[in-house]
């Protein structure tokens, strides 16, 4: 039986009988004829739309290409071998087919032997070729990988043998470990570690888990030649034939000391950054407990003080103002310091509410009346819309302490417009809107406001630690809410609180 039975044959033949004769012959030796064409155009147009294995061709066509030409148009587009067919043999004839690289040439009349052993050959010959080509390529690419390989420096690339010694040695590995190929080569590769990882077992332990795995990425510490540390990430994998024999290993290794280094003093700034923080928020801490024992009993002598004057029948305007503006100061300073206090509670998670029935809506109106002494000393007129009575379960002081940062910020950032506050109870769902139309937000701020002494405008033209977005927003959180705010520059804010009717218990800012 022939190799090459059932190939699938193109036969170009201008000669009707001579063509079917053709394809008898062939259907005999056990090839297949995939077409017939008669003329050079056909021929060509077949080839490459059909891409038979080989195409006979007679050389005397009929039009205007004939078979030399149209195998030459052939070749230009596809791989396919072609044998000419031809009753002329003279001279310029075979100078023609030689020029364009026929694969066997067969005078005719020709019997069947003689035309089974030109397809055979030409098939063989086709077959070859490929296969040669492929074997240079792959040569010239083992050849350009072994060069690149050779001369990378800036990895260590190169193999182990199965007991794992150095095998073979590159310009990156002998940069990085500082070995010569002379001084390395047949050495076991434990020479890289530390005595302590030798001691552990780890280049054995290494090797077996390639073994087990296929490939394993590692990293550590190794040894150069001086005996100097370099820190090393390390791939190894096992290098198997095609019946898996184990053949080595392939070693890549870089060198990663400096980034090592950067990422250590990375993470000792970042440890020295979170002991500031850590510093910071305990300071606070203590600095606001040992501000509010003296203001404490400041307030109260500067009440008891007015109180007196009262009774004693005084009448000193200025004395009384100077009085009421010393007592505006102290509530200002215990805002301050009671906002430090709540950071601090809520940056150490010792913050925890404790709702209880609270009527939302005696409470707005509390909050309300306090800030209007302040509110008619700059300017706004403060109006309430509550469409109705509103209760729920909410930690008091909280709500209070929201309510009262919101009423504030519009006092402050209002530029003495009027300030509306509005209440609605929809679906199980509280809102209270503060709209001011002062001076607003930038766009790029709306939500950096929210931050710990964060601020939308500069602490010189307005006071403050820029603190009471930040609890406020914490203390909603802690709720289950939240606060939404809508803002034009120079059109005013809106900052609106959204509540459930039922806190969880318990919940820590």
């Amino acid at each position: 039986m022939m190799v090459s039975a059932g190939k699938r044959i193109l036969i170009v033949e201008d000669q009707r009988l001579i063509a079917a004769d053709l394809e008898n012959t062939l259907k005999k030796l056990g090839y297949q004829t995939v077409a017939n064409a008669a003329e050079g155009k056909e021929a060509v147009e077949k080839a490459v739309g059909l891409s038979p294995d080989l195409v006979l061709m007679d050389i005397r066509l009929r039009g205007s290409m004939d078979g030399i030409e149209a195998a030459e148009a052939i070749r230009a587009q596809v791989d396919i071998p072609i044998v000419y067919l031809t009753a002329y043999a003279d001279e310029e004839t075979i100078l023609r087919a030689k020029m364009s690289s026929p694969f066997a040439y067969v005078v005719k009349p020709f019997n069947e032997r003689e035309l089974r052993a030109a397809i055979e050959v030409a098939l063989y010959r086709q077959e070859a070729e490929r296969l040669l080509v492929g074997e240079r390529a792959r040569r010239q690419s083992a050849e350009e990988f072994k060069l690149l390989v050779a001369t990378v420096k800036d990895y260590a690339i190169f193999m182990l043998d199965a007991t794992g010694r150095v095998a073979s040695w590159n310009a990156g590995a002998m940069r990085i470990k500082g070995y010569s190929s002379e001084e390395i080569l047949g050495k076991h590769f434990s020479v890289f570690y530390p005595p302590e990882d030798i001691t552990s077992g780890r280049p054995a332990k290494a090797l077996e888990q390639t073994l087990k795995e296929g490939r394993v990425a590692l990293e550590g510490w190794r040894l150069r030649k001086d005996g100097s540390h370099f820190w090393a990430n390390v791939v190894i994998t096992a290098i198997r034939d095609e019946a898996g024999k184990l053949h080595g290993f392939g070693k890549v290794t870089r060198d990663l000391t400096e980034r090592r280094r950067a990422e250590g003093e990375k993470e000792h700034l970042v440890a020295e950054l979170k002991e500031a923080v850590r510093s910071r928020d305990e300071f606070l801490q203590v600095a606001s407990h040992e501000l509010k024992t003296p203001l404490t009993p400041l307030q109260l002598q500067l009440h008891n003080l007015s109180r007196l004057l009262q009774q004693a029948g005084v009448q000193n305007e200025e004395l009384f103002a100077k009085l009421e503006a010393a007592t505006r100061q102290t509530r200002r300073f215990g805002r301050l310091i009671d906002g430090l206090l709540d950071v601090s509670r809520i940056i150490a998670g010792r913050l925890k509410i404790e709702p209880e029935p609270v009527d939302l809506t005696e409470l707005l109106r509390d909050v309300v009346d306090r800030f209007r002494a302040e509110a008619r000393r700059v300017g706004p007129e403060i109006t309430v819309d509550i469409d109705e009575t509103v209760s729920g379960r909410w930690d008091r002081l909280c709500v209070e302490q929201i309510l009262s940062n919101l009423i504030a910020n519009a006092i402050k950032y209002g530029a003495g417009k009027p300030i509306e506050i509005c209440s609605r109870l929809r679906d199980g769902i509280v809102r209270v809107a503060v709209t001011d139309r002062g001076i607003g937000i930038e766009k790029d701020a709306l939500e950096r406001i929210f931050g710990r002494f964060q601020r939308a405008v500069s602490a010189r033209n307005f006071g403050g630690l820029g603190l009471g977005l930040f609890i406020a927003r914490q203390f909603a959180e802690a709720h289950g809410g939240s606060i939404v705010v809508h803002s034009e520059p120079g059109a005013g804010s809106t900052f609106t609180l959204v509540l459930p009717r039922e806190a969880v218990p318990g919940q820590r800012c």
